[in-house]
Parts: C-alpha cells; structure tokens; sequence
C-alpha cells in the first residue's frame, strides 16, 4: 500500500498498467486495490 501511494506522489498519475508493473502484481488484485483506493480517495476515478 505505501509503496502505491509513494509512487503516485511524485506528481504523475499512475496507470492501472504502472501500479501493477512496479508492484508485480496479479491483475486481478491490482484491480481489487484501485477500487478500494478509489472508496477511500487516494486516487480519482480517471484511467
């Protein structure tokens, strides 16, 4: 979780693609992660 949110505090928007390649996660539990990121407002809607 730290590691997402330092990743994306560097001023750039990350890409479901990015998350996942620098996470090396499975698909499936990246998206599970961006939805809840999204329910608690770390991230926008967008991408």
């Amino acid at each position: 979780m730290t590691e997402i949110v330092e990743f994306l505090s560097d001023g750039k928007l990350a890409s479901r693609i990015e998350i996942q390649e620098t996470m090396g996660l499975q698909k499936s539990y990246t998206s599970d992660l961006i939805a809840e990121l999204k329910k608690i407002k770390i991230i926008g809607s967008e991408g």
